[in-house]
């Protein structure tokens, strides 16, 4: 399926590629192909970010191994989709470790996450 890009888009998606740290071809991909998606994916991505670090910092800080599990897997999987992929990775270490871990090691989770936040 060809994608057909008006300018404005292109511009846009040539910035976007232009970051070291964001696979924007991949993002695009996992959207199939659709850059409307796309960037509707990546505006609703920027509009939540603080709020669900907020809400992942919070359940880390009142132990609350369930949510903070429930946060990070949903935000491993919003980086995954946008591209992100260093990020998703590291936040699918910080889910592993809450899972495995959790209250056995809050400090090994609470290193974890400032890595990712």
């Amino acid at each position: 399926q060809e994608i057909v890009w008006t300018r404005p888009q292109r511009a846009i998606f040539r910035e976007l590629y232009s970051l070291p740290s964001l696979d924007a071809k991949t993002g695009l991909h996992h959207i199939a192909g659709s850059i409307d998606d796309y960037f509707n994916v990546l505006r609703q991505f920027c509009v939540g970010i603080e709020e669900g670090c907020h809400a992942i910092e919070n359940a880390l800080a009142s132990k609350n191994w369930k949510e903070f599990v429930l946060r990070t897997h949903a935000y491993k999987g919003s980086l995954a989709i946008i591209g992100h992929n260093e990020l998703s990775e590291k936040a699918k270490e910080l889910e592993f470790a809450a899972r495995t871990e959790g209250a056995e090691n809050e400090t090994l989770c609470a290193e974890k996450n400032s890595a990712v936040y």
